[in-house]
């Protein structure tokens, strides 16, 4: 037999007795409630005695968000190598501003050539990253009309 209890009573410990027509729920010897008691049908299936006011009532509320169904992702962290290129990021930002389609590549070049030992092979990547995001920037503001667009030299 399968009976329904208020859900405000999950995990505590009850005690139940059984009569001919009826279950007393008692808690800590206080009688809680009384539910009437179910019997299995001719075919010899068990039977369900459920209580759906208690159900109502929550359902009317609306639904709060499990604890468990919180967003748990980490705060993204912070930088943990210091920027090599902060130094030097307003004249690649100028460069990048008076010839859009330069590469990366050569935006690195020129940069060891006027500060040699400074900057090495393995800062083009980020260099290609900021570039990356300056031609985002560049390209939406072309869409909404926000700055008239630089001018282009195709060599």
């Amino acid at each position: 037999m399968f009976y329904t209890i208020p859900s405000r009573l999950i995990g505590h410990r009850l005690r139940v007795r059984l009569y001919d027509d009826r279950l007393d729920v008692f808690i800590a010897g206080t009688r809680l409630m009384t539910l009437r008691r179910g019997r299995a049908g001719m075919n010899g299936k068990h039977g369900h005695v459920v209580d759906y006011r208690p159900v109502i009532r929550s359902l009317r509320h609306k639904p709060a968000p499990r604890p468990t169904a919180a967003d748990k992702s980490p705060p993204k962290r912070e930088r943990r190598r210091p920027d090599l290129l902060m130094q030097a990021a307003d004249q690649l930002k100028a460069w990048f501003e008076d010839e859009p389609p330069r590469m990366g590549r050569e935006m690195l070049e020129k940069l060891q050539a006027e500060q040699p030992d400074t900057y090495p092979d393995g800062l083009l990547r980020p260099i290609q990253r900021r570039l990356k995001g300056w031609r985002t920037e560049h390209a939406r503001a072309m869409c909404n009309g926000d700055a008239a667009p630089a001018p282009v030299r195709i060599t």
